[in-house]
Protein backbone atom coordinates (compact mmCIF):
# COMPACT_ATOMS: atom_id res chain seq x y z
CA UNK A 1 0.00 0.00 0.00
CA UNK A 2 1.46 3.71 -0.91
CA UNK A 3 1.66 6.22 1.96
CA UNK A 4 4.21 8.64 2.70
CA UNK A 5 4.63 11.70 0.17
CA UNK A 6 5.57 11.84 -3.81
CA UNK A 7 7.10 14.94 -5.44
CA UNK A 8 6.25 16.29 -9.27
CA UNK A 9 7.18 13.55 -11.56
CA UNK A 10 7.24 10.65 -9.49
CA UNK A 11 5.31 8.21 -10.53
CA UNK A 12 1.96 7.66 -9.65
CA UNK A 13 1.17 4.11 -7.53
CA UNK A 14 -1.16 1.85 -10.07
CA UNK A 15 -2.95 0.79 -6.62
CA UNK A 16 -3.50 4.78 -6.09
CA UNK A 17 -4.34 6.25 -9.13
CA UNK A 18 -5.40 5.69 -12.80
CA UNK A 19 -6.27 7.13 -15.58
CA UNK A 20 -10.34 6.58 -16.17
CA UNK A 21 -10.11 5.89 -20.12
CA UNK A 22 -7.01 3.74 -20.06
CA UNK A 23 -5.50 2.61 -16.96
CA UNK A 24 -2.24 1.47 -18.89
CA UNK A 25 -1.46 5.07 -19.28
CA UNK A 26 1.23 6.09 -16.88
CA UNK A 27 0.89 9.04 -14.92
CA UNK A 28 3.24 10.86 -12.42
CA UNK A 29 2.33 13.35 -9.97
CA UNK A 30 1.69 17.01 -11.18
CA UNK A 31 2.27 18.43 -7.20
CA UNK A 32 3.80 17.07 -4.66
CA UNK A 33 1.35 15.44 -2.36
CA UNK A 34 1.16 13.61 0.89
CA UNK A 35 -0.68 10.80 2.19
CA UNK A 36 -2.28 9.63 4.82
CA UNK A 37 -3.27 6.38 6.14
CA UNK A 38 -6.93 6.16 8.02
CA UNK A 39 -9.19 3.88 9.47
CA UNK A 40 -9.55 0.28 7.96
CA UNK A 41 -6.77 1.28 5.47
CA UNK A 42 -8.30 4.44 3.51
CA UNK A 43 -5.77 6.30 2.04
CA UNK A 44 -6.39 10.33 2.11
CA UNK A 45 -4.01 12.09 -0.85
CA UNK A 46 -3.71 15.61 0.56
CA UNK A 47 -1.81 17.90 -2.47
CA UNK A 48 0.59 20.37 -0.47
CA UNK A 49 -0.71 23.01 -2.68
CA UNK A 50 -4.49 23.71 -3.74
CA UNK A 51 -5.85 22.40 -6.91
CA UNK A 52 -9.02 22.85 -8.43
CA UNK A 53 -9.87 19.48 -9.49
CA UNK A 54 -8.70 16.39 -8.21
CA UNK A 55 -7.39 15.84 -12.08
CA UNK A 56 -4.77 18.29 -11.28
CA UNK A 57 -2.88 16.24 -9.09
CA UNK A 58 -1.12 14.10 -11.52
CA UNK A 59 -0.60 14.33 -15.67
CA UNK A 60 0.22 11.77 -18.05
CA UNK A 61 4.44 11.00 -18.39
CA UNK A 62 3.44 11.20 -22.33
CA UNK A 63 1.84 14.47 -23.00
CA UNK A 64 0.06 13.04 -26.36
CA UNK A 65 -2.49 11.49 -23.41
CA UNK A 66 -3.75 14.36 -21.84
CA UNK A 67 -6.28 15.54 -20.69
CA UNK A 68 -7.54 12.78 -18.17
CA UNK A 69 -9.92 12.48 -16.12
CA UNK A 70 -8.43 10.23 -12.84
CA UNK A 71 -9.59 7.15 -11.51
CA UNK A 72 -9.08 7.00 -7.45
CA UNK A 73 -7.97 2.85 -6.42
CA UNK A 74 -10.07 1.21 -3.71
CA UNK A 75 -10.27 2.70 -0.22
CA UNK A 76 -8.44 5.69 -1.95
CA UNK A 77 -10.03 9.37 -1.17
CA UNK A 78 -8.45 12.28 -3.25
CA UNK A 79 -8.66 15.99 -1.75
CA UNK A 80 -7.78 19.36 -3.30
CA UNK A 81 -6.44 21.47 -0.70
CA UNK A 82 -3.67 20.65 2.01
CA UNK A 83 -4.43 18.57 5.09
CA UNK A 84 -3.39 21.62 7.53
CA UNK A 85 -6.23 24.13 5.71
CA UNK A 86 -8.91 21.86 6.45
Amino acid sequence: MSEGSYNVGDTVPEDLLQAAEAPSIELEFAVAIEIIEGYGGTQHVYPLEIVEDPEDLVTPRNAADAPIDVEPGDDTNLYTVPRDLL
